[in-house]
């Protein structure tokens, strides 16, 4: 190891009961501009930066859950 040393926050959220839903979540997080990365089949990891301020908790929040409005929509409609 060369001496470098890392810390960040990740968090788990568990999000649908399968992959594809799970994709789909990330998808509408992703055009709203909140990257979410994929973990096991039901699962999205949030990784903020250890900087992160009230307003862009509250911003980061509401996208999310716009994000889950729009994948429970989209389910009720199919």
């Amino acid at each position: 190891m060369d001496g470098n040393r890392f810390l960040d926050f990740t968090a788990g959220l568990a999000v649908a009961a399968a992959a594809d839903e799970r994709d789909a979540l990330l998808h509408h997080a992703l055009e709203r501009g909140l990257l979410l990365l994929g973990r096991v089949q039901s699962m999205a990891r949030l990784m903020p930066p250890l900087t992160l301020d009230l307003l862009e908790a509250e911003t980061g929040i509401e996208l999310l859950d716009n994000a889950l409005a729009d994948e429970e929509a989209r389910r009720e409609a199919a």
